[in-house]
């Protein structure tokens, strides 16, 4: 971050969902090819809160994140390591699923 933006997020920000998971680790032989594995996923709301709270955690039961991490023209060869899971391009983000449960964002 350029440090004159700084003072000014730090003057506007406020925190407002806090994700806790659990992360497995996965790699090739080669390793070329990395995945990770996020699950149990818990949202605590943090909006209007002085300090850190987690208290009340709200649990995205059945999501898991798969996420392949290869270098560019390994796609067939991830698809390979993580068969016979059918891999799917597309973008997820466990902050935005947890402002979507708490109600803090429109679907």
């Amino acid at each position: 971050m350029p440090d004159r933006v700084r003072p000014t997020l730090l003057r506007y920000s406020e925190p407002t969902v806090l994700v806790q998971y659990q992360r497995e680790h996965f790699i090739s032989a080669d390793r070329r090819l990395r995945v990770t594995l996020d699950y149990g996923m818990v949202y605590y709301d943090q909006t209007a809160r002085q300090r850190i709270s987690t208290s009340f955690g709200l649990h995205h039961e059945g999501l898991a994140v798969l996420e392949g991490k290869i270098p560019i023209g390994y796609e067939r060869e991830l698809r390979w390591f993580l068969h016979p899971i059918a891999a799917r391009i597309t973008r997820c983000s466990k902050y935005v699923h947890g402002c979507r449960m708490l109600g803090l964002i429109d679907d």
